[in-house]
């Protein structure tokens, strides 16, 4: 009994880890992204558990195809808006594509 107890509270607690570092992460991508007074923007990388990575002219679903990127490819996240519930960021892929991408597929650590 006490094993399957330690069991479910290392399972609880590693749970709870994992979503006050993805917390902990959206905060710090949304503070860094609405710096844009003072000119700060934040590098990272586009993630996905699939390997391409939809970008769009807009922060809203049914927006154009702004450009479609791999997992992994380096960005820079230049704005922060949350619209219908939902958190979007303005990314700069390189000199000459941009567009909006939901933060669930930001990630500062390179994937």
């Amino acid at each position: 009994m006490t094993k399957r107890k330690n069991i479910l509270l290392l399972s609880i607690t590693t749970l709870v880890a994992l979503a006050l570092l993805g917390i902990t992460i959206s905060f710090v991508i949304r503070s860094n992204a609405q710096g844009e007074e003072s000119g700060q923007n934040v590098r990272a990388y586009l993630n996905s558990p699939q390997p391409l990575v939809i970008i769009l002219a807009e922060p809203e679903y049914r927006s154009v195809v702004a450009s479609i990127q791999e997992h992994g490819t380096p960005i820079i996240v230049t704005e922060y808006l949350r619209r219908s519930g939902e958190d979007w960021y303005r990314i700069d892929i390189n000199e000459t594509e941009s567009g909006w991408v939901q933060g669930q597929y930001i990630s500062l650590e390179r994937p």
